[in-house]
């Protein structure tokens, strides 16, 4: 099977759930969404967006904010694509993003994420995927504080006006996410990755930090620890290592910067997250409830 999605959650303000595609999955032709979609990656892949012309290199510190009959083309993958996904309700939607269900809530689909958000929806899965019960005001509530930061970040909130950048800027900072996202574990200097980019270190580190709102070794060590976060079953010192860290100290220091515990005590406070592999659980039924909203409503 090429591709598994999982609902972890449906309500009165919308539904959350996990998705998994190995390569093979590239194969098929995508299909539009049906409905406004959040999706938080996981893993590293490159997308093209037909509405709006986006061709980006996405992963772990990215949110992709969908419209209905949007469709994304993946064109490459890093050995799977893995991400989680919220499907805002109708007046969820309206309430944060000023727009109706059925139109864009802004004119691009990448936005670069807020690890403090990050780790939320991180959190709010694990929870959900706990056997026990969980409480739906809490899930209610994270689902729409979710909403409401990434209505911030695409510049559409109905809470908080824009601030406004000049395009020149927004193209740099897009590409210097790229470069990131392409290689989070990369020991590029800061000059270096300017220098890459043709802009000078100091005029990145300002634009960058003035866009994103963090700075670029921030954001680079943000990228790091979120897809660390996927492999803390795995010997810590290889995981460090393979996310260039300079050692299994330094991964624990800004691992519990991040996430406020060690990574050795992360599962016990975050919870079980999505297999990595294309096990049963995929594909165990999870609820006996016929869908109210659609879930991601594409094979992506």
């Amino acid at each position: 099977m090429a591709s598994n999605e999982r609902r972890l959650y449906l309500g009165e303000t919308g539904a959350i759930g996990v998705f998994r595609s190995d390569a093979i999955g590239l194969r098929s032709e995508p299909r539009p969404f049906d409905n406004p979609l959040l999706v938080f990656p996981r893993t590293t892949l490159g997308l093209k967006v037909r509405r709006t012309g986006e061709r980006r290199v996405i992963g772990p510190g990215s949110v992709l904010v969908y419209a209905a009959g949007d469709v994304s083309v993946v064109e490459w993958i890093d050995d799977v694509d893995r991400c989680d996904f919220l499907v805002p309700s109708p007046s969820l939607y309206e309430t944060f993003f000023g727009r109706d269900w059925n139109e864009a809530a802004a004119d691009r689909v990448v936005m670069p994420l807020a690890p403090r958000l990050a780790m939320v929806v991180r959190r709010l899965v694990g929870e959900l995927m706990a056997p026990h019960a969980v409480d739906e005001l809490t899930v209610q509530e994270r689902m729409a504080e979710v909403s409401a930061a990434v209505a911030t970040l695409a510049d559409v909130s109905v809470a908080d006006p824009p601030e406004v950048h000049r395009p020149a800027d927004v193209r740099l900072v897009d590409r210097a996410l790229d470069h990131l996202h392409d290689d989070p574990a990369t020991t590029a200097t800061l000059d270096q990755v300017a220098r890459s980019l043709g802009a000078s270190a100091g005029h990145l580190s300002r634009v960058f930090k003035r866009v994103t709102g963090v700075p670029v070794h921030q954001y680079r060590n943000s990228l790091r620890v979120l897809g660390a976060f996927d492999e803390l079953d795995d010997d810590l010192s290889a995981v460090a290592q393979r996310w260039g860290f300079s050692s299994h100290s330094h991964f624990t220091s800004v691992f519990a910067t991040w996430f406020g515990v060690p990574p050795s005590q992360a599962r016990q406070r975050f919870g079980a997250q999505p297999p990595m592999d294309s096990g049963p659980w995929w594909r165990a039924t999870n609820t006996s409830v016929e869908p109210l909203l659609p879930t991601s409503g594409n094979t992506r």
